[in-house]
């Protein structure tokens, strides 16, 4: 998807009969107050620049959410030189940006034009805002799918932020706020198709139906939790489709876990030993899908990993409908 599908831009109107420089230096005030309020920086002007008369006709702001001290690890690897300040910084950086939610307007660019327009005469300011998403693909090469419905809620969340922004000068709308360039309609392949589906038993089919539906709404860490789930399940249904019921069991009569359920499948089915390690990253990411809020997932991990080695290993089990 092109960087243009995400950023959502807008154009207004600030009427005026005339073009001056102290007029244009309100107006940069008006920007700075504006962006200082809402929690962006600007690397390229400030309110001392305008002060002193250097007048801008275009400015980026940056939301000023990233920490501009080391933590202390890294303030002792710097001191003890066993790091560059400049890759400690970067890292930082690179960190803060990732935790970031994907819809948060990260640059917001106004680029400021004098002229005669088809509803009056004035200032027009051209406002751009590019979500976090952006800055990910570009530095973290971040290449996952977006679902239809993640990318709405991207969309909107700065269509709302560039209403608000223009709300607060106010001005005549010339243009309403929208992607540069729209998205054209897509809808992701699932991760497990219909026809395979139809193979399995139905809790099993169950389980993988909801993995898909978690997959296209962009839920990555609810998709690698069902999987995990759907191929427990089916370890279970060979287990007793091939008469090994009571192994499902300990000692005190409770059902076994994940990997003991692997041992003994494996132990059954001699050939399916070279699955293990497939298995083992399967019940990885559910567990940490299920468990661990701060790590990210995303929707490669699902299609390149998790996906194809529940898929294998699901159909190599032989399961009786």
């Amino acid at each position: 998807m092109s960087s243009e599908n995400l950023v959502v831009a807008a154009k207004c109107l600030i009427p005026r009969a005339e073009f001056t420089r102290d007029y244009l230096k309100d107006l940069n005030y008006r920007i700075l107050d504006i962006m200082e309020g809402k929690g962006y920086i600007s690397r390229e002007t400030s309110q001392r620049k305008v002060f002193l008369g250097d007048l801008f006709l275009a400015a980026s702001f940056y939301l000023d959410v990233y920490a501009r001290d080391l933590p202390p690890r890294a303030k002792i690897r710097k001191i003890l030189h066993l790091s560059h300040a400049s890759d400690l910084y970067t890292d930082l950086y690179f960190r803060q940006l990732k935790g970031l939610i994907d819809e948060a307007p990260h640059k917001v660019t106004f680029t400021i034009q004098y002229g005669t327009s088809s509803k009056g005469q004035g200032f027009a300011i051209l406002i751009e805002s590019e979500p976090a998403i952006v800055a990910k693909k570009r530095q973290l090469n971040f290449d996952g799918i977006i679902s239809d419905s993640r990318y709405d809620e991207i969309v909107s969340h700065n269509q709302r932020f560039i209403k608000a922004v223009m709300n607060s000068f106010p001005a005549i709308i010339l243009e309403e706020p929208g992607a540069l360039k729209t998205r054209q309609e897509s809808k992701s392949p699932p991760i497990f198709e219909d026809v395979f589906l139809q193979t399995l038993p139905r809790d099993v089919a169950t389980c993988l139906r909801e993995a898909n539906t978690c997959f296209e709404a962009g839920c990555y860490a609810a998709c690698s939790v069902m999987i995990r789930k759907a191929v427990e399940v089916g370890m279970t249904k060979s287990l007793l489709q091939s008469d090994n019921e009571s192994k499902l069991y300990d000692g005190e009569g409770y059902e076994i876990g994940f990997n003991k359920k692997l041992d003994i499948v494996v132990s059954v089915r001699s050939e399916l030993k070279r699955d293990i390690d497939g298995l083992v990253a399967v019940k990885w990411f559910g567990d940490r899908g299920a468990h661990d809020a701060a790590l990210p997932f995303f929707s490669s991990d699902i299609q390149n990993n998790v996906g194809p080695k529940a898929r294998a290993f699901l159909a190599k089990l032989e399961l009786k409908k």
